[in-house]
């Protein structure tokens, strides 16, 4: 650790590898209940690094100190700029590390539309990503009501994972008083699927929806 420390500073300055390298490497530190406070301040600059996937690496790395509690107040602001970025999981991981920033109580302003413009991406890591930082914005008492409607598109997602946390976004929408009466149909529909993880989720919507109408 203190040879990897030490060596942080002029890592960064290498190419774009290396720098990928040291970006991954802190995720596999803090992932593992390593961290190096110091490096936040280089993980912020990387994001706006030339090279697409160390931008990637750091607002993933950034995520995963945020779970650990070591957040920087100026990086939701950098990560929304992110969300415009040409490169699609670049845009996924900024969305993953505002949810995790709000999870901490750190949020943006600015991220909720566009976030909600992210459920539309190409990408289904971006939108689910996108998904999941809607419904921690949700839980934050921060909602946009244009999101309802794509919500309810994302039920019919091709990807499962992501139909699922559609699932659960449009259940913390609920939460706050924002239904369609079309979701409990679909819910219905969606606890007969194949797939455990999207009945699970559909259930535990449903589940909110009933008790909103009691």
């Amino acid at each position: 650790m203190f040879e990897f420390e030490s060596g942080l500073e002029g890592a960064f300055e290498e190419e774009p590898r290396v720098r990928k390298d040291v970006a991954e490497r802190l995720v596999e530190y803090v992932e593992r209940g390593f961290m190096i406070p110091e490096s936040m301040r280089k993980l912020v600059e990387l994001l706006d690094d030339r090279d697409e996937e160390v931008r990637g690496y750091a607002a993933y790395a950034l995520a995963k100190y945020a779970m650990r509690g070591v957040t920087d107040p100026n990086v939701p602001k950098r990560l929304v700029e992110l969300l415009g970025d040409r490169n699609g999981i670049v845009r996924g991981y900024a969305a993953y590390a505002l949810a995790k920033y709000a999870d901490k109580g750190l949020t943006e302003p600015k991220a909720l539309k566009k976030l909600v413009e992210l459920l539309d991406d190409e990408k289904s890591l971006t939108r689910g990503y996108a998904t999941i930082a809607i419904a921690v914005y949700a839980v934050k008492k921060e909602t946009d009501r244009s999101a309802l409607e794509k919500l309810i598109k994302l039920l019919d997602d091709e990807d499962k994972e992501v139909c699922g946390l559609a699932a659960l976004a449009l259940a913390k929408y609920a939460e706050r008083g924002l239904t369609a009466p079309e979701v409990i149909v679909k819910l219905k529909d969606l606890i007969g699927d194949k797939n455990e993880w999207v009945r699970k989720c559909a259930f535990t919507a449903l589940k909110k929806y009933v008790k909103k109408k009691k």
